[in-house]
This record gives structure tokens, C-alpha cells and sequence, in this order.
């Protein structure tokens, strides 16, 4: 519980991915994708209930079987095309069949397995502290955005002024980026604005180590090289 709210995790799970067939099956530590997260929200003493949203049998069942609630996803949600606010906006509409009041959501995706309860807890006392009620985790950009440039027809285009291109990266400002690993909210405020807030955010910060988001083999690959340490969850 939150200032006085109910807190509601939700892992999104689906059985199928594009980029890396069934991400959310890999194993790290002997522990699948899924379970990771299953197991962080677990852990969080500000996490009421877990809920899993999935079109797996098995992740449904193997979810149930750790103590979770579990959202039967339809195929319609489960396309290449579907957003992670219509996934956030499905388990709202379940939850509200049977709890009224308004509660916090933390989005918790399985591929940031390195993100444990202790950065939840330190996400949620950060909110806390600054009086805020969402909250987005972020790390920065290793190579500033000004200078990034797109190529047509084999041609470079600079996407901004042709000198930041060259220029030295100690000459831009800190630029970060979403990490996909934490996002915090109300449902009213989801509702309100029909998708997952950004503007306006906190910002927490996390390392570029605990970031890491996998999403095709070579993140595969980099998170089984950093797995044994860090990774604190064992089977």
C-alpha cells in the first residue's frame, strides 16, 4: 500500500514475441523471464497484488502456482501492433470488476530482469518524498540524441543541426531514457489520460548494468554474462 491506495502490480507475459521468440520463457538462473518479475513484486512491501496478463496456459498456471493473480489475455491484445496501454487498460476494466476504489499500477515488463524489489521500494520512497503519484524509470543515453542522423537512399541527413553531429558529447546536457523496467501510477490517472503518463513523471534512475531490457539474443547473451551477479533471485 501507497498513501493510503492499494498497489497492483501488472507483468505483461504473452506466449509469443517477434524480435526473440518467447522471451518471456528464457531462463536466467534457472528461472524464466516471467518468474523474475513474478517473484520482484513479491518481494516489494508496497505491492499488494500481483497480477499476470497473459494468452499462455503456462504462464497462467505456472503464475497461479507462485501466489499470483492472473488476467486471461485476448489474442486481439496479443499482436505485434498492440500497445502497452491497451494491455494496462484490459487489466484496469479486470480489476475494477472487484475492487472500486481508485489504486497504484506499477508496469513491471519481464524482460528487465535485473531490476529487483529493492529499486520498487526505493522508486516508491522517492515518490514519497517528492509528493508525486507516477513515476517512470530511466537511464541515460550513452550518446546524445543531437547527434543522431538517418540515412536515405544510402545518403547521412542529420536529424539536428549539422555541427552537433561532430561535436564532442561533453557539450550536450544529460539526456536519459525510458528503461522499460518501472512505471508507476494511479488508474485515474491512466484512465484520464487514456495511456501510461510520462510527462510529468519522476524520474528514477537506475544504472545502465540494471537496465538492461531483453529484447533480442544479444541482450539474451549480455544478460546471461551478468546473470550470477546481478541477478539476486535463485531457483
Amino acid at each position: 500500500m501507497f498513501n493510503k491506495k492499494k498497489v497492483f502490480s501488472i507483468i505483461p507475459a504473452k506466449h509469443s514475441s517477434y524480435q526473440l521468440p518467447k522471451k518471456n520463457y528464457l531462463k536466467l538462473n534457472k528461472l524464466s523471464l516471467f518468474e523474475i518479475a513474478i517473484i520482484c513484486s513479491h518481494k516489494s512491501k508496497y505491492i499488494d497484488s500481483t497480477f499476470v496478463s497473459s494468452d499462455s496456459k503456462y504462464i497462467l498456471n505456472k503464475s497461479k502456482k507462485m501466489g499470483s493473480n492472473t488476467i486471461k489475455r485476448s489474442k486481439k491484445l496479443c499482436s505485434r501492433k498492440t500497445h502497452a496501454k491497451e494491455v494496462v487498460y484490459d487489466a484496469i476494466r479486470f480489476i475494477k470488476k472487484f475492487f472500486f476504489e481508485d489504486f497504484f499500477i506499477i508496469y513491471m515488463q519481464p524482460t528487465s530482469p535485473f531490476r529487483n524489489h529493492k529499486h520498487i521500494n526505493k522508486a516508491f520512497l522517492l515518490l514519497k518524498k517528492n509528493k508525486l503519484n507516477s513515476l517512470v524509470s530511466v537511464t541515460k543515453n550513452i550518446v546524445p540524441i543531437f547527434k543522431s542522423i538517418k540515412i536515405s537512399k544510402g545518403v547521412v541527413e542529420p536529424i539536428f543541426k549539422e555541427k552537433f553531429v561532430s561535436s564532442n558529447r561533453q557539450e550536450f546536457v544529460n539526456i536519459y531514457k525510458p528503461n522499460g523496467a518501472i512505471y508507476i501510477f494511479t488508474a485515474s490517472n491512466f484512465l484520464r489520460k487514456k495511456n501510461i503518463p510520462i510527462k510529468n513523471c519522476l524520474a528514477y534512475k537506475m544504472l545502465e548494468k540494471d537496465s538492461i531490457d531483453v529484447d533480442s539474443i544479444e541482450d539474451y547473451k549480455l544478460a546471461k554474462k551478468f546473470s550470477k551477479k546481478l541477478l539476486i533471485y535463485k531457483k
